[in-house]
């Protein structure tokens, strides 16, 4: 009964705008945060910052598979780099939370030696996470979120042509 009150809303709805019009400021502004994220990040590392910038990566990548018919071969790229860089930063928070928890409830278990070798391996792992982090994420954000914005709204064109 609701979903079919909502889909008699929904085919009511007027919208303002459309095509790319529809989608291209929410795009544009998520962008714009996640190349803000990743900025923020290369100055001070932090776990909040790199789970933040994670969120803000995947629903990078989710709006990019709404542009992928328009230029499967460009957008699949984009897509498979951004879901990368995702589950990389997803690896960095897992370690993050090991740590708190190595640090804390299994402290009595392992140690204070324990917790100093985890801790420290766990140190290792994400910088080298991190760091390869910045580089993917470097490449994904390297435009002005304007200018991309602008270029995909060429590419929608030219396909909806």
């Amino acid at each position: 009964m609701a979903l079919r009150e909502a889909s008699q809303r929904l085919a009511g709805l007027k919208l303002k705008k459309s095509g790319f019009d529809i989608v291209a400021s929410g795009f544009e502004r998520t962008y714009r945060q996640g190349r803000r994220r990743m900025l923020e990040l290369s100055v001070m590392h932090t776990d909040e910052a790199s789970h933040d910038w994670r969120k803000r990566v995947q629903a990078h990548w989710r709006q990019l598979a709404l542009f992928r018919p328009a230029w499967p071969d460009y957008f699949d790229v984009r897509i498979a780099t951004a879901r990368r860089l995702a589950e990389a930063l997803g690896r960095d928070h897992d370690l993050a939370v090991l740590a708190v928890y190595a640090a804390g409830p299994a402290r009595d278990i392992l140690g204070n030696e324990g917790v100093r070798a985890i801790t420290q391996m766990i140190g290792q792992k994400q910088a080298e996470i991190r760091k390869q982090t910045l580089i993917e994420g470097g490449l994904l954000f390297a435009d002005k979120p304007r200018a991309l914005t602008k270029q995909i709204r060429r590419y929608w064109a030219i396909a909806s042509q």
